[in-house]
């Protein structure tokens, strides 16, 4: 694929991802995809991960852990097979209402229609703080909410 390929390619994946369309989402990835958040203490859903079916374990955790109000991808850059995004987001987490927002980078490496690997970039600190204290409101940049409804979350019961 072009550059301009992979950046297109992994528009369709955030396509997916902001419309909660698992199934979508995970066929873009290699069955045998490295997914690498940075560690994060107290933070099950942080660290590294091989396959889809935790990849899918990773967004389910995140999703029970953290309520989504706004992700936006804002710039996208491409060299041969690696794409970087830019962007912003803010989430409140579900056990004590603490809101926290900031930038991150993404960094895509992919071949023939596959994500092979995936690196996230973000304020650690902030996210494991915003979950260490009860009712916090820690802040990057302010926002304006926007919640999305997540497929990951696992079933009642």
């Amino acid at each position: 694929m072009s550059e301009q390929g992979n950046i297109d390619f992994v528009k369709l994946w955030y396509d997916a991802y902001m419309k909660a369309d698992a199934p979508r989402l995970l066929s873009y990835m290699a069955p045998d995809v490295e997914w690498i958040i940075p560690t994060m203490p107290g933070l099950e859903f942080s660290g590294r991960r091989k396959g889809r079916a935790e990849v899918e374990e990773f967004f389910r955790m995140v999703s029970e852990r953290q309520e989504l109000r706004r992700f936006a991808p804002e710039e996208f850059f491409a060299s041969g097979d690696r794409v970087v995004v830019l962007g912003t987001y803010a989430w409140t987490v579900r056990s004590n209402g603490a809101e926290f927002g900031g930038f991150w980078a993404h960094i895509f490496d992919v071949k023939d229609g596959n994500i092979l690997s995936f690196r996230q970039l973000l304020d650690t600190n902030l996210v494991v703080e915003a979950h260490r204290r009860p009712a916090a409101v820690l802040r990057g940049p302010a926002w304006a909410g926007n919640t999305l409804q997540r497929t990951f979350q696992a079933p009642a019961g």
